[in-house]
């Protein structure tokens, strides 16, 4: 068994608010201005994007974490379709993250 680690030294959190936007939204009360502007789809990218900003880096960091570890069986399916086919059979047995 092989355990994989890799190091990420740096992400554009703002490129990835259409990714983070659910989990965003699961913490965003749905009443008051916040629930109304996540309503209006025209507002939500920048909100998103406005949230992303004032975050702390801990609280991004958190953030990218539970989406890598809720979309675990999808990266170790697309990292093993890609293996196959450059010839190389291999079996993931589990993808996780943690923040350090």
């Amino acid at each position: 068994m092989i355990e994989l680690t890799i190091k990420v030294e740096h992400i554009n959190y703002e490129d990835l608010a259409d990714l983070l936007l659910p989990m965003l939204m699961e913490q965003v009360p749905k009443e008051g201005l916040a629930g109304y502007l996540l309503r209006s789809p025209d507002k939500t990218e920048a909100l998103v994007k406005e949230l992303l900003s004032r975050m702390p880096q801990s609280q991004r960091d958190e953030l990218l974490v539970k989406y890598i570890n809720h979309n675990s069986g999808k990266a170790m399916d697309k990292l093993e379709d890609m293996a196959a086919k450059n010839g190389v059979s291999i079996k993931l047995r589990d993808i996780s993250a943690k923040t350090l």
